[in-house]
């Protein structure tokens, strides 16, 4: 079964919340902001040294081992060493992103509030971003139909408020806000009754009863949401999917590969990233994060070319939740680097760029 596996970082998320800023950047003066600005500074350096991270959700956890050292997702070994890279490349590239965001605190900015959500939705956006680069290229259409469906099988409509399944049901802003409101309906309801289950003496049968009660409630509120045709593909995507059997062909990238598949021939994104070097002013940080996505983006590409060979079109249709192209997965590869490896302004420069 595959699990949702969340990166847990202490004070990181609590204290850069922008619910918690009890004061707004204009009410603030500019003792009283530089204090601000550099306790959010700290913590985020000091936050890196708190985080447990055991795989991104749909990224690091698929390779992510159980005790018997095998896989969650039956891989081939290329794949499972692919996804690992990956995801450790991302989390590498947050803390960077991290370090410069605490820098930039330093300075005492006036914005540093709408500095750090977009920073926050930068990094958010990233890792879907990844997620898109799992399900796109670096499984196969088989991997990628069981690794949806065995999760949705276990956690059914819970499922609604990940990014990727509302994508997948193509979930509309009302659909989403109903979504949300039937969640506040329940947490609303739930927080006097599990405080009242930690007093002394509390009826803790009942109390379970009241819970079941208003999740139940929870439960057909967010099934209403749906339409007919959302309803159907959410009833296939919570069916348990059967073993996988076959693996697919993942070759290792040879130096001709390398070459065939240069990301400058198929990308304008990374093509200008390699001309605007000297003036981006890449870090030799950067520079190596950029070296390894090329590698992993190269290996994906490589990949879909070999699936593409073997399996015929109409049958990969017919199967895939996810467009299985070289330009679909090319596409995610490149906001990885424009999202998570540069910075705010130097992704700026690279798309102004752009013909």
């Amino acid at each position: 079964m595959l699990h949702q596996v969340l990166s847990i970082v202490v004070l990181f998320s609590c204290i850069l919340n922008a619910d918690t800023l009890a004061r707004s950047e204009e009410v603030l003066s500019d003792a009283e902001r530089a204090k601000r600005t550099q306790e959010l500074s700290n913590n985020l350096r000091l936050s890196q040294k708190f985080m447990f991270h055991s795989g991104y959700f749909f990224i690091g956890d698929l390779a992510s081992s159980h005790q018997s050292g095998k896989p969650r997702l039956p891989l081939t070994d290329n794949q499972e060493q692919t996804l690992k890279q990956l995801d450790r490349l991302l989390l590498l590239a947050k803390f960077a992103a991290m370090d410069r965001d605490a820098d930039y605190l330093e300075g005492n900015p006036r914005d540093f509030e709408a500095y750090l959500q977009r920073s926050r939705q930068r990094q958010r956006a990233a890792v879907r971003h990844g997620q898109h680069m799992t399900f796109t290229g670096l499984l196969s259409t088989t991997q990628t139909r069981y690794a949806l469906q065995d999760y949705i099988s276990v956690r059914e409509w819970h499922t609604f408020k990940i990014y990727l399944i509302q994508e997948l049901l193509e979930l509309t802003e009302p659909q989403l806000k109903q979504l949300k409101q039937a969640q506040d309906n329940y947490n609303k309801s739930t927080r006097p009754l599990f405080l009242g289950s930690m007093k002394p003496k509390a009826d803790q049968k009942d109390i379970r009863a009241g819970i079941n009660l208003y999740k139940e409630e929870y439960r057909r509120a967010s099934l209403a949401i749906l339409n007919p045709i959302q309803k159907i593909k959410y009833d296939q995507l919570k069916t348990r999917p059967p073993p996988i059997e076959v693996l697919p062909t993942t070759p290792p990238l040879t130096a001709a590969d390398q070459q065939r598949l240069d990301l400058e021939t198929h990308s304008e994104i990374f093509r200008i990233i390699h001309q605007q070097q000297n003036q981006l002013n890449l870090t030799p940080k950067q520079v190596e994060f950029l070296q390894q996505l090329t590698r992993i983006t190269q290996r994906g590409l490589l990949w879909i070319e070999t699936t593409q060979a073997e399996q015929p079109e109409e049958e990969s249709n017919a199967t895939t939740l996810f467009k299985h192209t070289l330009a679909e997965f090319l596409k995610h590869a490149e906001q990885v680097a424009l999202q998570d490896i540069l910075s705010e302004p130097q992704a700026r420069q690279v798309l102004a760029h752009r013909i």
